[in-house]
């Protein structure tokens, strides 16, 4: 079709407010959505500006030479033919109203001559708007209201209101606004000519019934007028249909579920009965957010808490969804009243809900990040009507907030600001409650609000290799990033409602963002409620890093979350009744003793404290300083030394080893009686004892004063003095409060006694424990030839036994050898084939631990071979077992079932003799092998297995096992690059991702081939074009470059049908793992532009232009876009990739025409306030080409 005069009837708030939802139906992915090709590039300005009444007109010819003024511009882009269809077309008068920011700009028009005459412009219009309405001398304007006029009008809302339709982009003949009262509704309603028809949790909502005053009358009025009441449009926040990506697959839990695989993870450690989304890594419906964001350090310490309350303002959560039934408040806030309705909209809410709360551990679908929590469910969009009204949005926040929620998931947005919006997320913030938005669907460094507003979590998405996800918006206002694509979760099957057991997998950053709100209700669960400012401190230093750029802070991090991050613990005084004592300057009394408690301790935590002024302390999960403390126990203040300041400090060390905060007291022990007389002597009865220890008995002995003289030299009798028993290491001997004495390990202690009477006298034992033998094991060969000899050892355990010298014997078949006190035996010659030998070895500290051996008489063996059957075995070119490889855990992989990945069994044949075989391993933290020859997996890492024949021979085998991590998942993540222009090489080494469920793959690599080339005609009939012989030439795949030959255009018309090539991708670390990409192909890219409306010479023939804030984008090739603006805080830009049509354009360059067959693209821009000055957007084709369009926009006053 010819493209001349497009004006055509657009639904602009349904594109741009519409809340995208941020469904994976919004996120550009098929071929018939988004398609690349390529471009020259080109540079566009746009000169927006305000016109007063006595300013010189602004000609085409001025426009232009300021234009051709831009440093950037060429003699290629110019076209003084097209001026002259510009100055025809450009609007006379359509003033735009823009934001004032002071930049150094260049011609701008002078303000001196044109003060006088503005003033008066804006005098009448703002009379002639205000006599429409009459103003009650009694009425006052609600407080902020002036304040919200103010950002409509720096936020641009009076211009783009002007190119909206009523009735299509807002609900016709409505205004809406904030009204705390029934009286002042109808007050504000009289004003404006209306009836108040709803009036919910502060928003009104009034029906214009005057036939001349239209919406944009009230509003445009309401702004300029400082006696009206603000009010805005009701718009209209649009639901698009889902769109489902082919690849991803539905599940009903009634049906047949995946095979539970049975790997070593912890979750089959923990969980009775692990939901199936959460057992099989490589199934596609796992949920690999929980492994990207390490939710499971987070349930460590809480699973959730059913005090916290989440609202989800969506459109509707299905409360009898078996994996949320129970824990479900639903309210349709389109009705008059909010009331519980029985209706979930398209399943989007109910999958928000499922990232948040899912419940967990009952075998069904997959689990929420915090499962425990509650969710008050607020429907927004009323029954078969696929949008909703920003009142009710407004009414749902206000609802929230009443209810006492903790944290608000809103996964919909809009590029266009709206003041009572903002107020109310404001309000929200006041009154505790954190708010998490989505960043938007448009891959963008666009704002979307309420994301944008300054007191929201905006969350931006990323994809499973860590990257940003190419459909999420981007910027300087992200606050954080999280998981969002291919997330599987709760939902409603349109198809059958009743079904309460579906789960789809959906993709946008409406995915990302209930992640993170998930994440704010399992800390909130543990620590309490926290304040919104507390919260975004929380999230920001708890990330690991996003790899693209402007992503927030980074990708939340639930393990950093509660990492270190664990309360101090309380240390409560208290006297010898149980009382509790506030005042800690006072000396104690007797009986008084320390409490730790309300400890943010969970079941798996640790309570390390210390008492020698040192602060607690931890290295490796082990405690370096500090004792553990037994909340069943107490510390007695009457065991410290009297008349002293004891320092206790405490900390909770979580499960994962490291400690929190930590808890300081200092308190006075008690002051002594006063005593007649000090001890001035002190002697124990022992000053050193020798004791032993074994497994049967420790030797004890008693420790008591012999000597106690007091300074008058009168003996004291030790019971009426305050006196303390200590060990020096209590591992070595330990003392109890009566002096006796246990043995408990080798070494030496020292037992003090210690006076508490102030004279700081003590008298210490020095006790020296020897540990005797516990048990000997003959180590040594099994089997000894005729004639021959053998050397066996007695390994004395525990290690630490002092004396370690046997006495050797041969208690059975002493005819056939002799053995000597070094344990060395000999066999004579003649000893019969088969005879046992057995040897006897026998403690010399006491004589009754004995180890016996027995030694068969064999031939020697003359070679030892090692076997398998396992398929995964490397032999070398003699045929001989060399090598093989296991993983570090058991995966799951059909194709590889018939054994476990991380273990092998191995046999010998031993040459010569039957005598069982001797297995080693030189690292068996690596792999450890049995006396079978069973190999297991233990870490990454190679290891030589050895098998050695036990009867003296040396002969042995050995091979080499590598252990390696395996991927967990392959996918392919190709983004905006899955439509691909001829003549161009696609880099596909960095397209996939290794899932690292396991950890850190060790072989992160893959082998690329074509799978598939297949042509598919406008009737949907297609060939598979390799089974037809395709010519070859067409696609070149060298290692990981695909290179797409121009032939393949000039054989195939790829116009009339879509060529189509699949690429797949094969893991090379031996888990079988495959992934598939289908991409299609479009013709060359010659042409690319942007409108010129201003006939600055540019691009294009357009005969009509309606100046409003969107533009278009002309393009021969339909393509995959990415777009840039080079000021986001002044201008945002996105492009409707929902609205492309066919179009005839021709492009000038040099003094020559060109006409193209394309395709076009209406793009949307945004400025904000401030935004004065030049900002550039730049269109960039993402099909190999990275060809540019740009249209630079001059902002003034």
């Amino acid at each position: 079709m010819e493209f001349r005069g497009m004006k055509k009837e657009k639904s602009f708030i349904s594109l741009l407010l519409c809340a995208f939802l941020s469904l994976s139906n919004m996120i550009p992915s098929s071929a018939e959505e988004i398609i690349d090709g390529e471009t020259d590039e080109t540079e566009e300005t746009v000169l927006i500006t305000e016109e007063e009444p006595g300013d010189p007109e602004v000609s085409a010819e001025e426009t232009l030479s300021e234009v051709s003024a831009e440093p950037e511009e060429t003699a290629e882009t110019a076209d003084p033919e097209n001026t002259a269809d510009a100055e025809e077309t450009e609007p006379a008068e359509e003033p735009v109203i823009l934001p004032e920011e002071p930049v150094e700009e260049t011609a701008e028009p002078a303000a001196e001559e044109t003060e006088e005459p503005a003033e008066e412009s804006e005098e009448e219009p703002e009379q002639e708007e205000a006599s429409l309405f009459a103003v009650p001398e009694d009425f006052e304007v609600s407080p902020g209201d002036q304040e919200g006029k103010q950002e409509l009008v720096d936020n641009q809302v009076p211009e783009m209101l002007a190119s909206l339709k009523e009735g299509v982009d807002y609900a016709e003949d409505q205004l809406m606004f904030t009204a705390d009262s029934m009286e002042y509704a109808e007050q504000t309603a009289e004003i404006f000519g209306g009836t108040v028809i709803s009036l919910k949790n502060g928003v009104a909502v009034i029906q214009l019934e005057r036939e001349d005053v239209t919406v944009s009358d009230a509003v445009n009025a309401s702004i300029e007028t400082a006696e009206l009441p603000l009010v805005e449009p009701n718009y209209y926040i649009t639901l698009e249909p889902n769109i489902e990506d082919g690849e991803y697959e539905l599940y009903s839990s009634e049906n047949e579920l995946p095979e539970v695989n049975d790997w070593d993870g912890w979750v089959n450690d923990v969980f009775d009965n692990p939901d199936p989304w959460l057992i099989t890594p490589s199934d596609n419906n796992f949920q690999w957010h929980h492994d990207a964001i390490k939710t499971y350090a987070g349930w460590n310490a809480t699973m959730g808490s059913s005090d916290v309350l989440v609202a989800v303002i969506d459109d509707g959560v299905d409360y009898n969804h078996e994996d949320l039934a129970g824990r479900v408040t639903m309210l349709d806030m389109t009705l008059d009243e909010p009331a519980q309705s029985s209706t979930f909209g398209t399943g989007h809410g109910t999958h928000v809900a499922g990232i948040i709360a899912a419940s967990v551990d009952n075998g069904l679908g997959g689990a929420g990040i915090a499962p425990n929590v509650n969710i008050l469910s607020l429907n927004v969009f009323a029954v078969d009507v696929n949008y909703a009204e920003t009142a009710d949005i407004i009414s749902a926040i206000n609802y929230a907030i009443d209810a006492g929620a903790d944290v608000m998931n809103l996964s919909l947005g809009s590029p266009i600001f709206n003041y009572q919006y903002e107020m109310a997320v404001n309000k929200a913030y006041y009154s505790g409650i954190t708010v998490c938005a989505s960043a938007g669907n448009s891959g963008a460094n666009l704002k979307n609000f309420p994301a944008a507003y300054s007191h929201t979590i905006a969350v931006a998405a990323t994809t499973l290799n860590g990257t940003r996800a190419y459909y999420s918006n981007y910027g300087p206002w992200i606050t954080i990033s999280a998981p969002g694509t291919k997330i599987m979760s709760t939902c409603v099957n349109t198809d059958d409602p009743t079904d309460n057991a579906y789960y789809q997998i959906m993709s946008g950053t409406s995915m990302a963002t209930p992640v993170v709100t998930g994440a704010v209700a399992l800390y909130m669960s543990k620590m309490g409620h926290v304040s919104p400012d507390e919260m975004l401190k929380v999230l920001k230093k708890s990330t690991v890093k996003c790899s693209s750029p402007q992503m927030g802070a980074g990708i939340i991090s639930i393990e950093k979350m509660f990492i270190g991050d664990k309360a101090a613990p309380e240390i409560g005084l208290f006297d010898a009744d149980g009382n509790y004592v506030s005042d800690l300057s006072t000396p104690v009394k007797e009986g008084y003793y320390l409490e730790i408690y309300n400890a943010d301790a969970g079941d798996n935590d640790t309570i390390i404290y210390t008492t020698n002024g040192k602060k607690p302390s931890v290295k490796n999960g082990s405690i370096v300083n500090g004792l553990i403390y037994d909340p069943e126990d107490v510390i007695e203040l009457d065991e410290f030394e009297q008349n002293k300041s004891v320092v206790i400090q405490a900390a909770v060390m979580n499960s994962l080893g490291v400690l929190g905060a930590v808890k300081k007291v200092t308190v006075k022990t008690r002051v002594p009686a006063p005593a007649p007389l000090k001890i001035k002597t002190v002697s124990l009865n022992l000053s050193k004892v020798t004791l032993t220890c074994s497994l049967d008995t420790d030797e004890e002995t008693d420790l008591y004063a012999t000597t106690l003289i007091n300074t008058a030299g009168i003996s004291a009798d030790l019971d009426t003095i305050a006196h303390q028993w200590l060990s020096s290491n209590p591992a070595v001997a330990t003392v109890d409060e009566s002096g006796h004495v246990t043995a408990v390990g080798a070494g030496t202690a020292k037992i003090t006694l210690k006076l508490l009477d102030g004279s700081s006298k003590s008298a210490v034992c020095t006790v020296t424990v020897v540990q005797l033998a516990e048990e000997i094991t003959i180590q040594g060969q099994d089997a000894a030839a005729p004639g021959g000899s053998a050397v066996y050892k007695a390994a004395i355990l525990p290690s630490s036994t002092k004396n370690k010298k046997v006495t050797w014997s041969i208690i059975s078949g002493y005819y056939y050898a002799s053995i000597d006190a070094k344990g060395k035996l000999k066999v004579v010659s003649g000893a019969p084939e088969g005879q046992e030998i057995v040897i006897q070895a026998v403690s010399a500290d006491r004589g009754n631990v004995i180890g016996t051996k027995t030694v068969t008489v064999c031939p020697k063996a003359t070679a030892v071979v090692m076997m398998t059957e396992d398929s995964r075995a490397v032999y070398n070119k003699k045929g001989l077992l060399s090598s093989i490889q296991l993983f570090t855990v058991d995966i799951d992989n059909a194709d590889m079932d018939t054994f476990a990945e991380n273990q092998v069994k191995l046999d010998s044949l031993i040459v010569g003799n039957d005598i069982a075989p001797v297995w080693t391993s030189s690292k068996p933290k690596v792999a450890k092998v049995d006396s079978e020859g069973n190999v297991t997996a233990l870490s990454a890492g190679t290891t030589k297995i050895t098998c050695k024949a036990n009867d003296g021979s040396g002969k042995s085998a050995s091979i080499t096992v590598k252990v390696i991590i395996p991927m967990s998942s392959l996918n392919i993540v190709i983004g905006d690059s899955s439509i691909w222009s001829v003549g161009k090489t696609l880099k596909l080494s960095n397209k996939f991702a290794c899932g690292n469920t396991y950890g850190k793959p060790s072989i992160p690599k893959v082998k690329w081939s074509i799978d598939q080339v297949t042509y598919e005609y406008d009737d949907a009939e297609f060939d598979v074009l390799n089974e037809l012989g395709y010519p070859k030439d067409w696609f070149k795949l060298s290692g990981s470059s695909l290179t797409v030959s121009k032939n393949a255009e000039k054989a195939m018309d790829l116009r009339s049908g879509s060529l189509y090539v699949t690429v797949k991708a094969e893991a090379l670390d031996g888990t079988g793992y495959t992934a598939y990409q289908d991409i299609l192909i479009t013709g060359t890219l010659n042409g690319m532009c942007f409108e010129d409306p201003y006939g600055s010479g540019y691009t294009m023939v357009n005969d009509y232009y309606d100046y409003t804030f969107y533009t278009y984008l002309y393009s021969e090739q339909p393509v995959n876009f990415q777009i840039t603006s080079s000021n986001p805080n002044k201008v945002g830009a996105y492009i409707d990739y929902n609205s492309v049509e066919e179009s005839e354009f021709w492009i000038m360059r040099n003094g020559r025409t060109k006409y193209y067959t394309g395709y076009v693209y209406t793009v949307y821009y945004f400025t904000y306030p401030n935004a004065k000055g030049t900002v550039t957007l730049t269109v960039k084709a993402m099909d190999g080409s990275n060809k540019t369009a740009k249209l630079k926009l001059k902002v003034y006053d």
